[in-house]
């Protein structure tokens, strides 16, 4: 499906990606983030009132009411520290980027994509805010059907990042 305006997303510089490399030395190398300042881009409304809100394209879920709200890049990723704590697995057929508008809880949204390609599945923490996710297709820009594989609330462990 054809935006009107496509969503080019530019790649993950070499600083970004050595930063994720010392990230995961300490994290573990299946906890790569893709929502960290240098991996993720955010659109301008211009950009993103095309998207497609539909069962087929766009997976809305409600925020988790006990998730911590407020701007906390870190601890919000660390569950011991009160860190978000609910998941859902999203899933596109070609590579993908994943991206999310987020109410804040008022009346403003804000349309975020991560520049990193994902190709198969993704884990993303769920906060206290409503949160749409979507998939844009690397190589040409389209949004692309995305499907939701589960839900996942897991068990306490020292960083619930992803």
């Amino acid at each position: 499906m054809s935006l009107p305006n496509k969503i080019h997303i530019r790649p993950l510089s070499r600083l970004g990606a050595l930063r994720d490399f010392c990230f995961s030395l300490i994290a573990g190398p299946l906890s790569l983030p893709l929502t960290h300042p240098w991996n993720r881009v955010r659109l301008p409304r211009e950009q993103w009132k095309y998207l497609r809100d539909d069962l087929y394209t766009m997976v809305a879920l409600s925020g988790d009411p006990d998730a911590l709200k407020g701007n906390h890049p870190i601890r919000s990723h660390i569950r011991f520290l009160g860190g978000w704590k609910e998941y859902v697995v999203l899933r596109a057929a070609v590579p993908w980027h994943v991206g999310w508008i987020v109410s804040d809880g008022m009346d403003d949204e804000i349309c975020e994509v991560s520049r990193i390609v994902i190709d198969g599945w993704v884990k993303m923490l769920l906060g206290p805010y409503q949160t749409k996710f979507f998939a844009i297709e690397a190589d040409s820009g389209n949004q692309i059907f995305l499907d939701i594989v589960t839900l996942i609330n897991p068990p306490l462990n020292l960083f619930c990042l992803r």
